[in-house]
């Protein structure tokens, strides 16, 4: 209709909803920002008790049941093999790094052999090139019903050790921070784990060498971040519109690679294709009409978050109208809050 395209609904397997007591609305304020971005599913984290910001396993989901807009999966952050024995998901997250819930590579390396083994899909935090190398020289299992998707990848360098694991297990993240790191790297409050570096992600985001793309979203204010020294920031709502401007408008991608990314990808990471991230006889209802005309500016998120390190960049096109399971959520610019708690948790295989 008058130009508009229809798209599988987006998928966005890796966020933080993190959520400061006091704030009851606060999952139903998030996802209204993830529909208004054309996100219909998204992936949030379960961390042990007591990390900052952060629910447990069961808490979490209730209220995302509760309040969600959009469907959702949660992953389990584990930091020691015996962890496993706990797990209530499929998909489980491992640091290889420094922070705070990091631990060293070794034991790094053995627990995701230990998750692999059990099935799991392994969502990794890998940062230094030397446990790239590690994972490349110990290698996976021979055998195991697991997979291995390495989240955030800032370069080049990482695919081609990546690929060299001739591994079909295992799959690869990006995000449109990395990609979009000339405008970023003359903005402020963009500090992220791993860090924005100058990169040529685009040519092995073409080729099919980066299977996913996902925002790594945070949901803090400016002043959570300055004053708690947080990396990360918001990109649920400009998701879509970005990689619109600058992958397909700017010929660095075809509309198919979008729904590779997006949909297709990140559904196939979680088990959940073809029922998720197709439109296909059977899927979901779980659609984006999206208008590719209008040129605007970024401006402040429509979510909690009170700032972007995306403002003033100028985009072209929009979500018009989002639906989840073939309810609409979303349309002309407001998320339906009446359809808070439609959103429901999906159990991947």
């Amino acid at each position: 209709i008058g130009g508009m395209l229809l798209l599988p609904g987006v998928i966005d397997l890796h966020t933080h909803l993190r959520s400061p007591a006091g704030e009851e609305d606060f999952f139903a304020r998030e996802t209204a920002s993830a529909v208004a971005g054309g996100v219909t599913m998204l992936g949030d984290f379960a961390y042990p008790p007591g990390t900052r910001f952060e629910l447990d396993f069961s808490t979490k989901c209730q209220r995302l049941a509760r309040q969600s807009l959009c469907d959702f999966v949660l992953h389990t952050v584990v930091r020691r093999p015996e962890d496993l024995e706990q797990v209530q998901t499929r998909t489980v997250k491992i640091f290889f790094s420094a922070s705070g819930l990091g631990m060293p590579a070794d034991q790094a390396l053995v627990l995701l052999q230990h998750a692999l083994a059990r099935g799991h899909q392994v969502l990794a935090h890998v940062e230094a090139l030397s446990d790239w190398v590690m994972i490349l020289q110990r290698g996976l299992p021979a055998v195991s019903g697991g997979g291995l998707h390495i989240l955030h990848v800032p370069h080049q360098r990482f695919v081609h050790l990546a690929m060299a694991l001739s591994d079909e297990r295992v799959t690869l993240e990006t995000c449109p921070h990395y990609l979009l790191w000339e405008w970023l790297q003359s903005q402020g409050h963009t500090d992220v784990n791993p860090p924005i570096e100058p990169a040529d992600l685009w040519s092995e985001v073409r080729a099919g060498r980066l299977h996913t793309i996902g925002t790594d979203h945070c949901s803090y204010t400016l002043s959570e971040k300055k004053t708690l020294d947080l990396p990360g920031f918001p990109g649920l709502e400009t998701l879509l519109s970005l990689m619109v401007s600058f992958g397909v408008l700017s010929g660095r991608l075809a509309w198919g690679d979008l729904s590779r990314l997006f949909s297709a990808g990140p559904a196939r990471v979680l088990g959940l294709y073809p029922r998720k991230g197709a439109i296909l006889v059977g899927s979901d209802a779980d659609l984006v009409c999206f208008d590719p005309i209008p040129e605007f500016q970024v401006d402040r998120p429509y979510g909690r978050a009170d700032f972007t390190p995306y403002r003033g960049l100028r985009v072209r096109g929009r979500v018009v109208r989002t639906w989840v399971r073939g309810r609409e959520v979303f349309a002309c610019g407001s998320a339906d809050l009446t359809a808070a708690g439609w959103g429901k948790w999906q159990e991947h295989g």
